[in-house]
């Protein structure tokens, strides 16, 4: 037995040191008190007295356990329904009086029962009902959201139900007549039909729902069921629980008997009077000597209980005082966890807003390569709304080469550098850079990897035009003489052999300038422009060398038909006028046959066979 207590001993220690840091936030405000409610109309379990003052069965056995257990009590009474919300939200640490039922348990947490209580239907004396099933498709009265209520409902006896907000309004609506039955709890039921005279009312003793009445915390609060079991245990153990209960139920109980034993016995007078009462007696006398035989037992275990009660509780206050400095420390200690956890918090919607709001693309992934992350600049380049890319692999977002590449920074743990990448929403298209580099937590362990996306498309497009404008004439858009001498080079090279270099020199420009003007002149160039290279196409290179002299080069092409190609060139050109003047150009050719011959020798050759073309053209 010695050893038993000790180790009950140490579980209430550690129960009361547990509950003070776990009880919530107004047990941390003050180390013993505790908030509790209950139905402020549910005589004579909880309700409030003529002075406005909590009162009942439950209301003086939590204030029983509060002492036991060292606790302050706050009490708060209110609607039923009220009072639930106030425990889910953690307002109220505890119910003192909830009916047991499986589908309660989803939700609140339950102590041994501390009492049992059943319903009935309440008639008026004129009606008797034997059975639920009698009631099959009427309008009943119930406390609404009650265990009798909750009952009912699960019984497909399409009842209709007629829900007030207590058991007093109730049994008020079967006195007037204005409803014919109500299916409430039984003490509270009789306690009513005697508060408030209701003489016409009668229960019908079909003990419907028969429930252990308990103390209630929320589903998660196992430390503060524990407690109150414990100290529930000690307040029986010290008699105090039937005072408490001889007080507030056991009149009613005996109501109840008396009721039963009057049908009873009238029934069984109209039979048999005389051998009911024989028997009746016999019972009642088997009963009584039980009954002492029972109590006699039970005050020799309470003389034992009070005395080990008297030594637990006197090592329990001394235990308490040797934990407070510790109690403070670890309550001290979750305050500042709690502000630590705060500014985290903080951080982390400081650094998502950042992130959200910069100029540039961010697209999160995790180990995988999912999605966790996009912000709106990565949403509009790619096209992919928030809730359509979270969970979505990268490649799935980026698709082609570079689909894979954050499964390659993951693996390699190393940074890569996309220069440029195009991308395309509906008919946009946007050129990017972008950057992914590897998420490493503070043990330098990968964990995702983060793409930062550049918008290039204006850069690109300028660096293009600059490009563009380097290599080719802006007057006729052939290649200008350092393009023209890029592709040259190009095509140095044996495969190209025989190639075939034509230089051309428009005649009379500077007679067009000065008659017309210089736009006539610009006018006569472009045509040329356009003669050169709708005659050659993409089978050679046509360039603008400066001023009125032009070039063409022909891969894989000997000197009789780079002859030939003069010819059509310049039968095309005499069919263009410029002012009604007949456009003439001047040729000249070399052929490049052997592969160390050189290129620009080749050139002057094709220059100086130009220019005596261009001497007979003055001479005619």
């Amino acid at each position: 037995m010695d050893g038993g207590l000790g180790v009950k001993r140490v579980i209430i220690v550690w129960l009361i040191l547990i509950g003070i840091v776990m009880l919530g936030p107004a047990a941390q405000a003050n180390n013993r008190l505790v908030v509790v409610g209950d139905d402020h109309a549910y005589p004579p379990f909880a309700f409030l007295d003529q002075d406005g003052q909590p009162s009942g069965f439950s209301i003086d056995l939590i204030r029983a356990v509060a002492d036991v257990l060292g606790w302050e009590l706050q009490i708060e009474l209110g609607s039923w329904a009220e009072i639930k919300d106030k425990l889910h939200t953690g307002e109220l640490d505890l119910i003192t009086g909830m009916f047991y039922s499986s589908a309660r348990t989803q939700d609140f947490a339950f102590t041994t029962r501390h009492s049992v209580a059943s319903g009935d239907v309440f008639t008026r004396l004129d009606t008797k009902i034997r059975s639920l099933e009698e009631l099959r498709g009427r309008r009943v009265v119930v406390q609404e959201d009650d265990i009798v209520h909750e009952y009912l409902a699960e019984q497909n006896l399409d009842l209709d139900f007629v829900p007030v907000a207590n058991v007093a309004q109730a049994l008020r609506l079967i006195a007037s007549g204005e409803e014919d039955f109500a299916a409430v709890l039984l003490i509270p039921g009789h306690y009513a039909i005697h508060e408030y005279s209701l003489n016409n009312v009668r229960s019908n003793n079909l003990q419907i729902a028969p429930s252990d009445y308990c103390f209630a915390v929320k589903k998660d609060n196992i430390v503060l069921r524990l407690m109150l079991d414990e100290g529930l245990r000690i307040v029986k153990a010290t008699g105090k629980y039937d005072e408490i209960y001889a007080t507030w139920l056991g009149v009613w109980e005996q109501q109840q008997e008396r009721d039963w034993q009057r049908r009873t016995k009238a029934l069984m007078i109209s039979s048999a009077v005389a051998v009911v009462v024989l028997v009746w007696s016999l019972i009642l006398q088997y009963l009584v000597r039980l009954r002492t035989a029972d109590l006699t037992r039970a005050n020799a275990r309470l003389t034992t209980s009070r005395e080990d009660l008297f030594y637990a509780n006197e090592e329990l206050r001394a235990t308490i005082q040797q934990l407070t400095a510790t109690t403070n420390q670890l309550v001290d200690q979750y305050e500042q966890l709690q502000l630590m956890e705060e500014a985290l918090s903080e951080e982390k919607d400081l650094l998502r807003t950042t992130l959200l709001s910069v100029g540039e693309g961010i697209v999160v992934t995790d180990y995988s390569g999912r999605v966790v992350m996009i912000n709106p600049v990565a949403q509009n380049l790619t096209g992919w709304p928030n809730r359509t890319a979270l969970g979505h692999f990268y490649h799935e977002i980026f698709p082609g080469e570079h689909a894979r590449v954050v499964e390659q920074v993951i693996y390699t743990e190393q940074t890569i550098e996309i220069e440029e990448l195009t991308l395309k929403v509906g008919d946009e298209e946007s050129i990017v850079a972008c950057t992914i580099a590897p998420i490493q937590d503070l043990n330098e362990v990968v964990r995702g990897a983060v793409a930062v996306i550049r918008d290039i498309s204006e850069a690109t497009r300028q660096r293009r035009e600059i490009e563009y404008l380097s290599f080719h004439d802006p007057l006729t858009g052939l290649y200008n003489r350092r393009g023209f001498s890029r592709e040259l080079e190009r095509c140095d090279q044996l495969s190209s052999l025989p190639l075939a270099v034509i230089v051309g020199d428009v005649n009379g420009l500077k007679l067009i300038n000065d008659a017309f003007g210089h736009a006539c002149g610009d006018e006569l160039l472009v045509k040329v422009a356009k003669v050169l290279h709708s005659a050659v196409g993409d089978s050679g290179i046509v360039a603008r060398l400066g001023g009125d002299e032009f070039a063409v080069v022909l891969s894989n092409t000997d000197l009789e038909v780079a002859q030939g190609k003069i010819r059509e060139l310049k039968h095309r050109a005499q069919r263009e006028t410029v002012q009604s003047v007949q456009i003439s150009i001047a040729f000249g050719v070399a052929v490049k046959t052997q592969l160390d011959q050189s290129l620009q020798d080749c050139f002057n050759l094709a220059e100086e066979h130009m220019y005596q073309d261009k001497l007979k053209w003055k001479g005619s």
